[in-house]
């Protein structure tokens, strides 16, 4: 075999040439292509998980919103819960108080009609006189709870029931 001509040998390189070009103009071709592929695959992906979060978003404000909610209604079952406590704790010591007022005035005026009876003697005024010492004491005492009760109603802030 011959040595090439110089025309044959270009002729030669200029075909490895275009082979090659050709080549490299369908790597070009596949790598845009699979560019784009990529770019459309990553938006929808950037979509779908802007979807998610704003999914995440609108659920936790959900659970904020209820929270809230029931906090409030809480507070107000509370508030709701020491108005009637308060009311119930003043109801019951005047019931106490206006029991025993009666029940002193009752005592009283039946000692008062047995000593304008008659019937009583120095004893009896002397028992009457320590019973309704008793009972001044008893008044006394049930006073001062019922100002120890209304004072921690004042300082705890809570008012009557409108």
């Amino acid at each position: 075999m011959s040595a090439p001509t110089k025309d044959e040998f270009e002729l030669h390189l200029r075909r490895l040439d275009d082979r090659l070009e050709a080549h490299v103009r369908l790597l070009d071709e596949r790598i845009s292509s699979q560019s784009a592929l990529y770019t459309q695959w990553r938006e929808g992906q950037q979509k779908l998980m802007d979807e998610r979060d704003q999914r995440l978003a609108d659920a936790v404000k959900d659970l904020r919103d209820d929270s809230t909610a029931a906090r409030k209604e809480t507070a107000e079952q509370v508030r709701s819960l020491k108005t009637v406590t308060v009311t119930t704790a003043i109801g019951a010591v005047t019931a106490i108080v206006g029991g025993n007022a009666a029940f002193n005035a009752t005592v009283l005026s039946n000692r008062v009609a047995s000593f304008e009876s008659g019937k009583n003697t120095p004893t009896s005024i002397v028992q009457a006189t320590d019973q309704l010492k008793q009972v001044q004491e008893d008044v006394s005492r049930t006073q001062q709870q019922m100002k120890v009760l209304l004072d921690s109603v004042t300082a705890s802030g809570v008012t009557k029931n409108p």
